[in-house]
């Protein structure tokens, strides 16, 4: 048997699978605890990226 709840505004389909009830466990049911892992992960990811970015700008390539 399915598990069917109301249709969420972040998904058109009513009936739920497993991974789409992980990702709104992640995303949409716990946005005061998602939000800020966003917030504080994504610039850091970005920092190292840039990080990265200008080490091997600045290399010399031979």
């Amino acid at each position: 048997m399915r598990f069917v709840k109301e249709d969420p505004w972040w998904n058109s389909r009513v009936d739920t699978t497993t991974s789409e009830d992980i990702g709104c466990f992640l995303i949409g049911c716990l946005p005061e605890i998602g939000l800020p892992l966003l917030v504080i992960f994504l610039p850091i990811y970005g920092m190292v990226r840039f990080a990265r970015w200008i080490a091997a700008t600045l290399r010399p390539s031979s």
